[in-house]
């Protein structure tokens, strides 16, 4: 039903065998390490770390960057957001992929801080870079694939 209803609204649009585009280069490039001090404009107080990173359209199948969302936005005891909360720092964790272009995509993970998590911002960062290093050394585990698999199904 889905399928004869898009049909329905484009089969009449020609297809023209354009390449898709290509952006060569990374806008990151020659500029990391980089820190942007942002002046707070609203109500809410969003930190945003950014990973610059190589293309991950060719492992599309293997899904790697889910892998690494699924683990740093879980909120069960023992994990990043749980010690945010814990500590009141933050009320909400998210991370993924952002961007993802032919030659380069780019990683990021938003949490929304309170006004303690502000004030200490570089310890939540330090926690999050800590948390990628554990995540890091710890080889990654065949049940938390399944288990990522399972929730993006």
């Amino acid at each position: 039903e889905l399928q004869s209803m898009v049909q329905k609204h484009f089969m009449d649009i020609p297809n023209r065998s354009l390449p898709m585009s290509q952006f060569p280069g990374s806008p990151f490039a020659n500029t990391l390490p980089l820190q942007l001090d942002v002046v707070r404009v609203q109500q809410d107080i969003c930190l945003e770390l950014e990973f610059p990173m190589r293309e991950v359209q060719s492992l599309y199948h293997f899904k790697p960057t889910h892998y690494i969302s699924h683990l740093l936005g879980h909120e069960s005891g023992g994990s990043l957001l749980a010690l945010l909360r814990k500590e009141n720092y933050a009320h909400e964790l998210s991370a993924g992929l952002n961007r993802s272009q032919s030659d380069w995509s780019n990683f990021s993970i938003s949490i929304m801080l309170t006004e303690l998590g502000f004030e200490n911002w570089k310890t939540v960062v330090e926690w999050v870079f800590s948390y990628l290093k554990m995540m890091r050394d710890e080889k990654p585990q065949e049940w938390i694939y399944n288990e990522a698999a399972t929730v993006a199904e």
